[in-house]
């Protein structure tokens, strides 16, 4: 199984024109269940800073032995990804005003 993305421009960085994600999927099995999971990956990108100097960039990786549903080894999830300070006063005004793509009003009606 294979994807092929193409970001639109919500999810593009300044300066950078095309991002794309191709991704290879095999089966692997914990004894009991099958998985499809990323093999192969492939990250594209090009474009250019203040249309004087452009640049391409290639990413490959290879994901091979998975180990499914195996007990990670003390210390691997233990850490704070995301920490909330107890003052944080990000409530949805905040988000709000910091979306990316804002809702159109003809969605707004069915989120609310």
């Amino acid at each position: 199984m294979r994807v092929d993305l193409t970001t639109n421009d919500a999810a593009k960085p300044l300066g950078v024109s095309k991002v794309n994600f191709k991704q290879k999927f095999s089966p692997y099995s914990d004894n009991k269940n099958l998985y499809w999971m990323p093999t192969d990956v492939e990250i594209t990108a090009n474009g250019s800073f203040a249309g004087i100097v452009k640049f391409e960039a290639e990413v490959f990786t290879i994901v091979s032995d998975y180990k499914l549903n195996k007990k990670a080894p003390a210390g691997i999830f233990d850490d704070y990804i995301v920490k909330v300070m107890p003052d944080a006063k990000k409530d949805s005004s905040y988000w709000k005003d910091k979306q990316l793509v804002k809702i159109l009003p003809k969605k707004k009606t069915h989120t609310e």
